[in-house]
């Protein structure tokens, strides 16, 4: 498969003993096909909002949130879901009816705007939401 360079693609230089040179990491769009190719139609993933309108376009997937999504209570489930132990997540995600989650990683390359980069704004807005469950000072310790 032949892939062009666009938005959805990330440009990153690489240090080497190599002259420098231009690497295409075209990891987004490969995930987006990724979940066309090999989930189902009617399949829901949750990922944080940056990402909702590429899944849905690109992937042709149902998100739960999205650029649009203005219901702060359901962003702030997601973050909640996101900032959660492994079990409480995972309630979450079931009473929401979630097929797949989509988490980005840049750590190895250094793309500083991956979701671990993001994490503290998750925790934020579900403690907003969810002040109970999530802190933002017990998540730091």
């Amino acid at each position: 498969m032949t892939h062009s360079i666009n938005e959805f693609s990330l440009c990153v230089s690489l240090h080497s003993s190599l002259p420098r040179s231009r690497n295409i990491l075209d990891d987004f769009r490969e995930a987006y096909y990724w979940l066309r190719q090999n989930t189902e139609e009617q399949a829901r993933v949750m990922s944080w909002w940056d990402y909702g309108y590429q899944i849905a376009g690109m992937a042709n997937r149902t998100t739960l949130v999205d650029n649009n999504t203005w219901n702060n209570s359901h962003i702030a489930l997601v973050g909640k879901a996101m900032s959660s132990n492994e079990s409480a997540a995972y309630e979450i995600m079931r009473s929401l009816d979630v097929d797949y989650v989509l988490i980005i990683f840049g750590g190895v390359i250094g793309y500083s705007g991956d979701d671990i980069n993001k994490f503290l704004w998750m925790v934020r807005i579900a403690e907003g939401e969810h002040p109970k469950d999530i802190r933002v000072r017990r998540t730091l310790v």
